[in-house]
């Protein structure tokens, strides 16, 4: 049982980063934002703005799913914070 959890889990991560991959391949970051709030439940923006206490609350209340929840939030977070550091380094080499 616990085997066909993780390879529910794994196959979700892996779904969610080919989604991710489209994304960043077709420029539409705004879009990731849709993607965490599909998949965790949490607004992408919120969590940004909120304390890891907050976030984990929130994630707690999802029961069972909590521990797959923080991992695709995680890899969100990392996802979203490459898109915005590749956007910066495009404005100033523009500039």
């Amino acid at each position: 049982m616990a085997q066909d959890y993780i390879l529910r889990l794994i196959e979700q991560i892996a779904l969610m980063l080919a989604e991710l991959s489209r994304l960043k391949a077709s420029e539409r970051p705004t879009r990731i934002s849709a993607l965490a709030l599909r998949e965790t439940g949490l607004p992408l923006d919120f969590v940004k703005h909120s304390s890891p206490e907050i976030i984990l609350q929130l994630l707690e209340t999802g029961g069972g799913t909590q521990h797959a929840r923080a991992i695709l939030l995680a890899e969100l977070l990392l996802q979203d914070a490459d898109l915005n550091s590749g956007r910066g380094e495009k404005s100033r080499s523009n500039h």
